[in-house]
């Protein structure tokens, strides 16, 4: 992440010797580069990347919006509306797990669950129509 990376360059900054700054900046490079190669399977299938995601962040919106999904999918519902609620509270601003949990509410005839999930999306929607509006003719 950023904060890790600025925090080592903080830190490597602070050392006074130019060769001890150097080695350090060396294995640093050196072990980021390593896990990069080792990470290279994960990304080989979706299904794969599921597999490594969920050992790895388990408890990640990611996780939990692709667990639920699959949760509903094998009939769970329960566990599988849970989970997408726990991934919308992680990250409530993106449309994903919202627009997902709402298509499955819908596929129940559950209309105001799916009312509330999609009434989420109204911000952009306006926004959306006001970009429209301001552009007028140069997006045609």
């Amino acid at each position: 992440s950023f904060g890790i990376v600025f925090g080592l360059a903080w830190a490597a900054a602070a050392i006074r010797s130019p060769r001890l700054r150097l080695a350090v900046i060396a294995v640093a490079v050196a072990a980021g580069a390593a896990r990069t190669i080792i990470r290279i399977p994960a990304w080989h299938d979706d299904e794969t990347h599921y597999q490594a995601l969920k050992r790895e962040a388990p408890r990640s919106y990611r996780t939990l919006w692709l667990e639920g999904k699959d949760e509903f999918a094998a009939g769970r519902w329960g566990s599988g509306e849970q989970l997408l609620r726990q991934a919308i509270a992680f990250a409530p601003s993106l449309a994903g797990p919202r627009y997902d949990l709402a298509m499955f509410y819908m596929h129940a005839k559950l209309w105001q669950p799916a009312i509330e999930q999609l009434s989420a999306f109204e911000p952009a929607r306006a926004a959306l129509q006001q970009a429209l509006q301001a552009a007028g003719d140069s997006v045609r």
